[in-house]
Order: structure tokens, then sequence, then C-alpha cells
């Protein structure tokens, strides 16, 4: 994960998690922005941290994205919250934004959380994986878990209507 603190005297104490798209077989972080994207939101006082999740798709890959790249996405939400103090930022504040591959995991950590075990022994582990809030931008998602064929979510058509 790639940490982007906004300076002291703009920071709101908010934080988002940014997960690029790539296909689950790379991650874009440069060619879709996310470094440029948490600049921007450091202009506005908001912590931003881009996510490296595993990959799915890469050839001989043994990951699933609704398994190990949310593991992934949780882990990074529990670990911003383990270091709030550090890194100056409220524990009820901690989003996470994805597009495209990246809109899927995001989708996953939004809807698949936990609060946390107070008996783990990682401190990291306590912490809830719930984010705050969710934002996704042209979000994809894979086949094999409830999502139908692959594709981008707009072009999902709800056959019950």
């Amino acid at each position: 994960m790639y940490v982007y603190l906004p300076p002291k005297e703009k920071a709101t104490g908010a934080a988002m998690v940014i997960a690029p798209g790539g296909g689950h077989e790379f991650l874009a972080i440069d060619h879709e922005g996310a470094r440029h994207r948490a600049r921007g939101l450091n202009s506005i006082g908001v912590a931003g941290f881009v996510l490296k999740y595993r990959l799915a798709k890469t050839p001989d890959a043994n990951y699933k994205v609704e398994v190990h790249s949310l593991q992934d996405a949780q882990r990074a939400i529990r670990l911003i919250r383990t270091r709030s103090q550090e890194w100056g930022v409220k524990l009820d504040k901690v989003g996470i934004m994805g597009f495209s591959a990246g809109g899927e995991v995001t989708l996953l950590a939004a809807t698949r959380f936990d609060a946390g075990s107070d008996s783990a022994a990682d401190p990291i582990d306590r912490q809830k994986s719930r984010p705050d809030f969710a934002v996704l931008v042209y979000p994809g998602f894979s086949a094999g878990y409830g999502g139908g064929a692959e594709g981008h979510a707009a072009d999902v058509h709800d056959q019950r209507l």
C-alpha cells in the first residue's frame, strides 16, 4: 500500500483506500491515475492509500477476488485504523474507492465486512473491516460468486423488471 498524507494544516481526518483497476491481471496504479487521485484527495485534506491487492487473473495465480483481493482491502482498512493516530485519520472516516476491477474489490469490501476480533493476537485484526463509505467508479465484476457473467456492472440488466 502506498501512503499519501495531506499537509497537516489541511488534514480533515478522512482517509480513502484507492483500489486501482487492471482486470485482476495488473494494477493500473499510474494508468488510471490512482497516485494522481491520492494526491488530489490530499489537496482537499483527505489521506490517500493506494492499495496493492493480489491479482486473481495473473498467470498461475491461485488467488480469488472474493477471497484474497477482499482480504487485502480489509487488511488495508484495518491497518489505517490501527495507525490512525500516526497518520492523522479519524476511526470513523475510513472509506474505499475502486476503479473497474478495483471497483469490484471495493464492492466486496463494502458488503462483506466484520467487526474484528478483540481476542486476535495481531492488533490489526482487532479493528473492524467495514468501510465508513465507498465509491465505485465504473466497477467491473467477475463470474463465479453471484455476479453472473464477467463485465462491467453497468452492463447487467435485472431480468425481473
